[in-house]
C-alpha cells in the first residue's frame, strides 16, 4: 500500500499490486448452504468462466445465446451478441477481460478457438486452431495459458493441449494422461492441475484423482480416491478446499464432495 504502518515492527514495503496473489489461508465457508438465486432459460451442456463480477455462461449445441451472471445483484441477462456457432461441450478459459472458447462440439469435434471480448461482447475467430479437434475436455487456466486434458474425438483421448493467449500458439505436450480421459474436473491451486473423475473408453466413469505439475509436466495418481465414480463434475476452489458439484454416472449426481 502507499501508507507507511504505524506498526514499525513490521516490514513495509511500498509496490505495486501484483497481478495475481495465490491464497492458502483456509477460509470457513459457514453453513454451506445451497440457494436458488437466479434461472437460466436455455442453454445445457454450457461452459462458463469468470471476469470480475460476471460470470459468463455460453456453448450449446442447441443454440448461440451468451448469458452474464452478476454475482453480486444475482441477475442473469441474455447479451446481444452471440457465438459465431453452436458449440456444445467447448472449453472456456477466462485470461484478463477476454474469454477463449476451444474446441467443442458442433455435429462432430471441432478445432477452432474463439476469443471473446468482455468489454466490447464481440467474438474473434482466432487464425490459430487446436492440433486436435476436441470437446469435453477438461480445461485449466494458468497465468496466460489454458490447459486442455484430454477430451474426445471418436473416442477418448490422453493428450494434453496448451493454448499460449500471449502468443497465440497450441503445443501438444510430450506428456500425456496416464489413461484416455474425457470429461474430467479441473481445478488450479498454485502451478499445480487436479483432474477428477472423467470418463474413459467404453464410456466408464472413473473415480481417480490425477495431479499434473505444470513446471515438470508430470502427472501423478494420487492414492485418494473419489467417494463414487464420475465425470461431468463441476469443481470450485476456495482456498486449499475443492468443491466437488454434481456429475454424471449412470445418472446426474446432485452430491457435493469436499
Amino acid at each position: 500500500g502507499d501508507t507507511e504502518p504505524t506498526d514499525t515492527s513490521m516490514l513495509w514495503c511500498k509496490c505495486d499490486e501484483p497481478s495475481s496473489v495465490l491464497v492458502t489461508q483456509e477460509i470457513e465457508l459457514g453453513n454451506e448452504t445451497i440457494s436458488t438465486v437466479a434461472n437460466l432459460s436455455s442453454p445445457y451442456f454450457a461452459s462458463c468462466a469468470k471476469v470480475g463480477n460476471y460470470i459468463y455462461i455460453m456453448g450449446s449445441e442447441a443454440n448461440t445465446d451468451v448469458y452474464r451472471y452478476n454475482i453480486e445483484t444475482n441477475e442473469v441477462i441474455k447479451l446481444t451478441a452471440t457465438m459465431p456457432d453452436k458449440r456444445g461441450y467447448c472449453a472456456l478459459g477466462a485470461v484478463g477481460k477476454k474469454i477463449y472458447v476451444l474446441g467443442g462440439k458442433s455435429g462432430g469435434a471441432k478445432d477452432t478457438i474463439y476469443m471473446f471480448d468482455t468489454e466490447t461482447e464481440t467474438f474473434t475467430t482466432l487464425d490459430t486452431i487446436l492440433p486436435w479437434a476436441t470437446y469435453g475436455m477438461g480445461c485449466a487456466v494458468l497465468g496466460t495459458k489454458i490447459y486442455l486434458f484430454g477430451g474426445y474425438m471418436t473416442s477418448q483421448i490422453n493428450l494434453v493441449q496448451v493454448f499460449d493467449t500471449k502468443t497465440e500458439t497450441v503445443v501438444t505436450l510430450s506428456t500425456t494422461i496416464p489413461i484416455p480421459l474425457a470429461y474430467a474436473g479441473c481445478a488450479v491451486l498454485g502451478t499445480k492441475v487436479y483432474l477428477f473423475g472423467g470418463q474413459t473408453n467404453g464410456g466408464s466413469a472413473k473415480d481417480t484423482i490425477y495431479v499434473f505439475d505444470t513446471e515438470t509436466e508430470t502427472f501423478k495418481l494420487l492414492s485418494t480416491k473419489l467417494p463414487m465414480s464420475l465425470y461431468g463434475i463441476s469443481v470450485g476452489v476456495v482456498g486449499n478446499k475443492m468443491y466437488l458439484f454434481g456429475g454424471y454416472q449412470s445418472s446426474g449426481q446432485n452430491t457435493i464432495y469436499k
